[in-house]
């Protein structure tokens, strides 16, 4: 090959075996050039995996960019655009949904850092009810997480916009739930608390993860599940 013949003859094994041909035996300097060209060959095979690499951790993301290696994830089958925008320092971010059918309802949110670090998660299965009271379940569990691990920076952004307005309206929240909502509102006014509607895009609401945790909770078991980072 044109690119073995190219590194055989440049590298100074070759030139020192060229001067001297004694000093090495035909078989030592086949072994040599044949070991030369294997690390560059695995030099090689290293940077395409590592070009290739598909990872979800930012931080590998980052490293990757500041030595100027372009990743190749893989295609998915459906492309969305997500626009997740990150806290300030010393906040943490909360996205919250809710999903309704005719047999079973759930909610979940997921808690992140300024670095999108996940931090905490949530889904619960809530059995058969409406929209607005699983989006309420997923506001409220979020601001009781929030309570309990002492965060007092706290920025909750949901999809429903009669869940933001009931922060400002309370008489939107059904009887049932009042006590409790009332109490979510009491915790807000001990932290710094941000309430926002979610930015939508080709349908895709929020991260990735709620998405799969909504999928797993066990829907017979109206139970809360909490996620935490390892």
């Amino acid at each position: 090959m044109l690119f073995q013949q190219v590194i055989i003859s440049s590298h100074p094994f070759g030139v020192v075996s060229n001067k001297k041909k004694q000093s090495f035996s035909p078989q030592c300097k086949i072994v040599i050039n044949a070991a030369i060209i294997n690390i560059f060959n695995a030099i090689w095979l290293a940077r395409n995996n590592v070009s290739k690499l598909s990872t979800y951790s930012i931080r590998d993301f980052i490293t990757l960019q500041s030595f100027n290696v372009i990743s190749h994830p893989p295609i998915p089958t459906i492309l969305k655009e997500v626009i997740w925008q990150p806290p300030l320092a010393h906040w943490v971010k909360c996205n919250t949904d809710g999903a309704s059918t005719a047999s079973s309802s759930a909610c979940g949110g997921i808690f992140r850092n300024n670095k999108a670090e996940f931090l905490c998660g949530f889904a619960e299965n809530i059995g058969l009810s409406s929209a607005l009271i699983v989006e309420l379940y997923g506001a409220m569990n979020a601001i009781e997480i929030a309570a309990s691990k002492n965060w007092r920076n706290l920025w909750l952004e949901t999809d429903s916009i009669l869940v933001v307005m009931a922060f400002k309206s309370p008489q939107l929240v059904p009887w049932f739930l009042s006590n409790r909502w009332n109490n979510c509102i009491l915790s807000t006014l001990s932290m710094n608390f941000i309430v926002s509607l979610t930015i939508l895009l080709y349908g895709m609401r929020f991260p990735r993860l709620l998405e799969i945790m909504l999928r797993q909770i066990d829907l017979g078991n109206p139970t809360l599940g909490l996620y935490i980072a390892s």
